[in-house]
């Protein structure tokens, strides 16, 4: 869904859009050279809900938000925090030079990329969380 929502926003790429992802895309550099992960999962969250709200589809931009704010459990837990931080900002950055291209499938290409190597950070995450606990 998200690489749909990208790949939309490729199709016809608004200016005022481009600049509200990038503003958001800058403030996320920012809080990953300044190691505040609160903050970037803050800026993230703009990041991507101005990506999902450009689709105009309403009842997509639901489904989006609600998928994110389900995966911050897992955000929490991650003991490669850091790590997961700069892919967060490296994989927004490829989406949006995408989008900006204009390159529907690249759109779409960056957004699924992005999506897969999070989704293995995840299971990392979660690994690492059990491992933890079954040596406590």
């Amino acid at each position: 869904l998200e690489a749909y929502s990208t790949s939309m926003l490729a199709r016809n790429p608004d200016p005022a859009v481009i600049k509200t992802l990038e503003n958001h895309l800058a403030d996320m550099r920012t809080d990953l050279r300044q190691k505040n992960f609160d903050s970037l999962q803050t800026n993230k969250t703009l990041f991507y809900h101005a990506l999902f709200e450009a689709s105009g589809n309403k009842q997509l931009t639901t489904m989006l938000k609600q998928l994110r704010a389900r995966n911050a459990l897992i955000r929490g837990a991650d003991h490669r925090r850091a790590e997961r931080m700069k892919e967060s900002v490296d994989g927004a950055a490829k989406v949006l030079k995408a989008v900006k291209s204009g390159d529907v499938e690249e759109a779409a290409k960056a957004s699924h990329a992005h999506l897969e190597r999070a989704a293995d950070m995840a299971i990392d995450a979660l690994r690492g969380v059990t491992e933890l606990k079954t040596v406590n």
